[in-house]
């Protein structure tokens, strides 16, 4: 006449990606980034409007607190010079938000440090077009000085975040 089920038994992506998110180490923010693959129940269809609204905020909760994690995780992988890993953070966070520009900064920092300068002046183009297709902004100064020592072929500090405005 009953089911139960034993919460200690299960594994639910959400709650373990919540969990890691909280944590400052760098294995659980590469496993919490692991784990977020995009909107809470995706491809759920309901009628009812109560069930759509509490869903709608929780894809937005969780989609700002992934953003965060991505942030977290591009700013330690640059202090770390794990090029790679700060492009891959930072396009994981692109995908999530065009417009971000301290995703758009660590690309392009990272490219130059490659000795890519066209390619990191690309991304400036691409970072500024983002800019004007989403918020009708122009890109911050802390961006544009960076594409200017790119333009001088000069090689840009790794400033992961600290330029973020508050």
């Amino acid at each position: 006449d009953q089911v139960a089920l034993d919460a200690a038994r299960l594994d639910v992506d959400v709650i373990e990606f919540q969990r890691l998110a909280g944590r400052d180490d760098h294995r659980s923010l590469q496993r919490a980034a692991a784990l977020y693959r995009g909107e809470l129940l995706g491809e759920l269809q309901s009628a009812e409007r109560e069930f759509q609204d509490w869903l709608a905020l929780e894809r937005q909760r969780l989609r700002g607190l992934a953003v965060t994690v991505l942030e977290r995780l591009m700013a330690l992988e640059e202090s770390q010079a794990a090029l790679a890993a700060t492009v891959g953070a930072a396009h994981r966070l692109l995908a999530l938000d065009p417009a971000h520009e301290a995703a758009h900064r660590a690309v392009m920092r990272t490219l130059a440090h490659q000795g890519r300068r066209h390619a990191a002046l690309r991304q400036y183009h691409r970072c500024r077009q983002a800019l004007a297709d989403e918020l009708g902004a122009a890109p911050e100064a802390a961006t544009e000085r960076l594409h200017e020592l790119i333009l001088a072929g000069a090689m840009p500090d790794t400033e992961p975040m600290a330029e973020r405005p508050a």
